[in-house]
């Protein structure tokens, strides 16, 4: 059995048609299709929403059938239902995207370790490439379809399918040929190990001289051209991981000298096997050279760039901080807290009797996985007695220190513009290699390696006080700040998401810096110390779309 998921778009005013009648339309065209003999068992999941103009249905159907579709029409098939037979529907058409799948091998998502969501495939819409690699080596040619245009290198997502076409001359000494897809993890660290491991294998013959003459004038001869498909696996079993299914990684090339050497690499081998003829030779004594080892063989090595993609269960677009916002982000706290998740630590003291400890709240979106693309809203808070506060407010900004001035001016603080230095946010990625000792594979043994990098910055505003910030503690005080995160464009590995392959592992981190001033009460350094505060993220390589982002 195969499954087929159809995704529908509708194309209509929501301003004119009810929801409801939505609803009926989707309900007519499943059934229709649920009718129709050639579709076999439909299966609906999840239920349809049809206010966000997209929907998903599940078929399975039989490898017989699917197998026409896709010679009739490719691996996609698009159809459009024009025609609806109730005059309620006037107006509402409906395109659809079907996709065929193996059924055993159709599971599109995996498991997100920060919070449990199933993150869904890049949209099932991307549009179609219409360029083409092409490579040569000598009398053999490679001719890669569905390429983007001008492509230094060919490159493919989530299971993506190659097809290509290779082209050979000197047909007549070609006995068979081979394709084959390959990937393959390297770990080096110096002075302590290096580990390989083979990701995947799968290799083709595709086609091979079936001639028993022995006479030359008979011998079959190649085709000129040879047309061939093969198909990325979703996952990989992991010996560094106690032999888990993974999902399959992206394409890695990082290079820290004296340090850390990962690798992973994919690539389309052609093998081409040539044996030379003599005149007045027979199959026989080609067959004969065969065995001894005398043929010639002729390889062409492609790379590929692998790139799966994923996206967010939903969009975080809403949540962007809005400067002139009134009421401040406390009121919106109370009133939606399932948005955001906040993160609690402590600020400690060296000399509690002169500055006590300061709480540090960090809030960022709840759902913590971000497209890479995405403008990631924060919100800091600081609170504690003020004069623990002032140490993170410049001298030339706080009023007189005296104990009845420091009971008024609680709010008065607030409101000072801060040093750029207190307060310092970004997004850290740690590069993480292990390879095992001997043969084992349990967690916590063998060698580790690790790098970090910066591959995202925040800007910080400060906040002016509001009516929430009373705590209703004439000593006690607050300081807030807010602004967004984005990641660096170019910088190293910015174009990957979040993954774990095991032996190599891309890990997302938000990272708050928090530096106190210059105490006023000393020349030296703050009583208030040096703080730091991570909290793990996902980062995938889409942005969530309003189009089925969380029908999957």
């Amino acid at each position: 059995m195969y499954k087929a998921r159809v995704l529908m778009y509708f194309e209509t005013d929501l301003h004119t048609h009810d929801p409801l009648i939505l609803d009926l339309f989707v309900m007519k065209c499943f059934a229709d299709a649920e009718s129709s003999a050639q579709w076999g068992t439909m299966k609906t999941s999840p239920p349809w929403s049809s206010h966000k103009r997209a929907t998903v249905a599940v078929f399975q159907l039989p490898a017989k059938q699917v197998s026409q579709a896709i010679a009739g029409n490719g691996h996609k098939s698009q159809m459009t239902h024009a025609k609806c037979p109730l005059a309620l529907f006037k107006g509402i058409s409906l395109s659809i995207d079907l996709h065929f799948e193996s059924f055993l091998s159709s599971q599109k998502s995996f498991k997100s370790h920060l919070g449990g969501y199933n993150l869904p495939a890049s949209p099932l819409g991307r549009p179609r490439r219409t360029g083409t690699y092409q490579k040569k080596s000598g009398s053999v040619t490679l001719i890669l379809t569905e390429q983007p245009e001008n492509a230094s290198s060919p490159s493919y997502g989530n299971q993506g399918q190659v097809n290509g076409v290779i082209v050979l001359e000197k047909r007549d000494v070609v006995s068979e040929v081979y394709v084959k897809l390959e990937g393959e993890m390297n770990l080096v660290i110096p002075d302590q190990g290096a580990h390989t491991m083979v990701l995947f294998e799968e290799e083709q013959l595709l086609w091979k001289t079936s001639n028993q003459s022995n006479s030359t004038s008979t011998l079959e001869i190649c085709p000129s051209q040879i047309p061939f498909s093969c198909r990325f696996p979703e996952t990989f079993m992991s010996p560094m991981a106690q032999d888990q299914l993974l999902p399959l990684p992206p394409s890695l090339d990082v290079f820290y000298p004296g340090s850390l050497l990962t690798h992973i690499k994919y690539r389309l081998k052609i093998k081409v096997v040539q044996v030379r003829r003599r005149q007045g030779s027979a199959q026989s004594v080609l067959g004969f050279l065969g065995r001894l080892g005398l043929e010639n063989f002729k390889i062409l090595n492609v790379p590929i760039d692998y790139l799966p993609h994923t996206r967010p269960p939903y969009s975080i677009h809403h949540l962007i901080c809005d400067p002139l916002s009134v009421p401040g982000f406390l009121s919106d706290l109370k009133r939606s807290p399932d948005e955001w998740v906040q993160s609690i630590s402590s600020i400690k003291s060296s000399r509690e009797d002169i500055a006590p400890c300061v709480d540090c709240h960090l809030f960022i979106p709840s759902i913590k996985i971000f497209s890479l693309a995405d403008t990631i809203p924060f919100h800091i808070i600081l609170t504690g007695p003020i004069r623990s506060l002032q140490e993170f407010v410049p001298s030339s900004y706080l009023p007189s220190p005296s104990p009845s001035a420091r009971r008024n001016s609680s709010r008065s603080a607030t409101a000072q513009k801060c040093s750029e230095s207190v307060i310092y946010i970004y997004i850290l990625r740690q590069i993480c290699a292990k390879i095992n000792n001997g043969e084992s594979s349990a967690e916590g043994t063998g060698v580790r390696a690790v790098r970090n990098i910066i591959i995202g910055h925040g800007v910080v505003r400060e906040v002016p006080p509001s009516i929430d910030d009373d705590l209703g503690r004439g000593d006690e005080g607050i300081l807030k700040w807010e602004g967004e995160l984005s990641i660096i464009t170019g910088s190293l590995t910015s174009n990957l998401g979040t993954f774990d392959a095991g032996g190599i592992c891309l890990r997302d981190f938000i990272v708050l810096r928090v530096k106190p001033l210059k105490s006023r009460m000393q020349t030296s350094r703050s009583y208030l110390q040096y703080h730091e505060v991570a909290v793990g993220i996902r980062l995938v390589t889409d942005e969530a779309t309003s189009a089925g982002a969380d029908t999957f």
